[in-house]
């Protein structure tokens, strides 16, 4: 009984509650310089992770210099969003459209609030630069295509490959 509350006074000490983007500070320090971050999750939809994946990235793209992101979707669907965000001709008025027209992933798990808040947000920071070479949070997936995934995963490397 003894070790069950020694345990939970080590996980209330440890625990840092999220409230604003600047409380990621120490996720961001323990990160350091790695070169990869995978996210994972497995509540499919929820409304708080998603926004606060979104905070980690985008500071992880600003900050730490990170320069693509890789997600379990479906290839041909979130090849559509990399076109988007790097604003390539033909790829879309607005993210809304562009992941309304995903195909074979559910629309809740892409064609959300905070999804869309995302791309619009990666495409405006993409614009801000001169060349295609420069545009490189690019936003891609697994290569299976084939619609069948399980689990939600995100993954953000910096650095070439």
């Amino acid at each position: 009984m003894e070790s069950n509350t020694i345990n939970e006074k080590n996980i209330i000490k440890n625990f840092n509650k999220l409230e604003t983007s600047k409380d990621l500070d120490i996720l961001l320090d323990r990160i350091g310089d790695s070169q990869f971050v995978l996210l994972g999750e497995s509540s499919h939809g929820t409304s708080e992770f998603y926004r606060w994946r979104t905070e980690i990235t985008k500071r992880l793209i600003k900050e730490k210099g990170f320069s693509f992101i890789a997600v379990e979707g479906d290839w041909p669907d979130c090849y559509k969003v990399n076109r988007y965000i790097k604003g390539f001709p033909d790829s879309g008025k607005n993210a809304y459209d562009v992941l309304y027209s995903f195909n074979r992933w559910s629309t809740w798990m892409w064609a959300n609030k905070e999804m869309i808040e995302l791309v619009e947000w990666l495409k405006l920071y993409n614009d801000k630069k001169q060349l295609q070479e420069q545009k490189t949070n690019s936003f891609t997936s697994n290569f299976n295509s084939n619609g069948n995934g399980k689990k939600d995963w995100w993954i953000l490397w910096s650095g070439s490959l």
